[in-house]
């Protein structure tokens, strides 16, 4: 029997690698860091390269993320489907968190251009 940390953690492994796919032409697997921040919101930074070339299809960005915000770009995608399908307010707000912080980062503008 799974506990359902574990299982939430398996989930969001799974979202995270088929969204790094989508996102990155060429994206092979990689081991990913989780940062907390001083609100308790987690991210995830890729560790196997400095930059990654982003492109999104749904709404036409394309360009290069240091790996700082390419997780940050993938956590927000994972975490707005999985609030998107949980629909708790825990998972909402972890969301919106997140976006605030990514709106000071040094690169906000291809952050929120990625995900808009």
């Amino acid at each position: 029997m799974f506990s359902t940390q574990s299982w939430l953690e398996a989930l969001l492994k799974k979202m995270f690698f088929r969204r790094a796919i989508r996102l990155c032409p060429g994206y092979q697997g990689d081991f990913w860091e989780g940062r907390v921040l001083s609100n308790g919101i987690f991210y995830a930074v890729p560790t196997f390269q400095q930059q990654y070339r982003v492109f999104v299809e749904d709404n036409g960005f394309e360009g290069i993320m240091s790996a700082e915000a390419f997780g940050i770009t993938v956590t927000l995608f994972s975490l707005y489907e999985l609030a998107d399908f949980s629909e708790q307010d825990d998972d909402i707000k972890a969301f919106h968190a997140l976006y605030g912080y990514a709106r000071g980062h040094s690169e906000a503008e291809k952050i929120l251009a990625a995900i808009d």
